[in-house]
């Protein structure tokens, strides 16, 4: 396959013939020039990649890209879950992957965010993948299109304290939680280092498991963290 750069050095080369394109493809070769090597975003896509996804975890951060770079974020979001997909897609099928959308409402605000995150929900189960989410704001999600693959192919959930009555009876209302676990949920304690963080264990089934249980910090982490690792409004969302 050619380079970035070698199809737009190919699209100049055209532009200046007397193809009746010939003007479209020099407008093309303008456009693509920043993402050649030298170009502002050069080191993305031009050439071959320098980053293996063959560990046995990987992290992606995209949050360092400026809200303002739209064109930036979305391409990168783009190869990210291209390369992870076709990463799980290779792997043998009974090696157990994960996926973990962190901040799932900030990633739903990437260009083709919702797309990526439906599809992962409607296709990874069958390459034996566990898709997990994050969510701080389920209310957010009952306005994405991406919400009816999410809530639809998941079957776990975990839900910390909610701090406000508005974002609880979101969460009960898609998840259909009954009035005594709503409750639990709205008089849990803060998370302290004695009793840990308190959190409701939800199971989709054919039988429903709602359950209260508490993290409590490792001994082993507890000597090395200045806090508890635990974090208050938060959901997570597991297919």
């Amino acid at each position: 396959m050619p380079r970035h750069s070698q199809l737009t050095d190919w699209l100049e080369q055209e532009s200046s013939g007397d193809s009746r394109k010939a003007e479209q493809f020099g407008n093309l070769a303008t456009q693509l020039r920043q993402w050649c090597c030298g170009g502002s975003y050069g080191a993305l896509v031009d050439g071959v990649t320098n980053v293996s996804l063959s560990g046995s975890h990987v992290h992606i951060e995209l949050s360092r890209i400026p809200e303002s770079s739209k064109e930036l974020r979305a391409l990168a979001a783009f190869l990210v879950t291209n390369h992870i997909r076709n990463e799980i897609m290779n792997r043998p099928r009974h090696v157990r992957k994960r996926v973990v959308l962190e901040e799932l409402g900030g990633f739903l605000t990437v260009p083709g965010g919702e797309r990526i995150v439906s599809e992962f929900y409607q296709r990874m189960r069958k390459y034996n993948t566990w898709v997990v989410s994050v969510i701080q704001q389920t209310q957010m999600l009952e306005r994405s299109p991406a919400a009816a693959s999410l809530f639809g192919n998941s079957r776990i959930g975990i839900f910390l304290k909610q701090e406000t009555d508005t974002e609880l009876e979101s969460l009960s209302k898609t998840f259909e939680l009954p009035e005594s676990t709503r409750q639990s949920i709205r008089h849990f304690n803060e998370p302290t280092r004695e009793l840990g963080a308190p959190f409701i264990y939800y199971h989709k089934g054919t039988k429903q498991i709602i359950a209260t249980a508490r993290h409590i910090l490792p001994e082993a982490t507890e000597q090395t963290a200045s806090q508890p690792a635990t974090t208050t409004e938060v959901a997570s969302v597991v297919s």
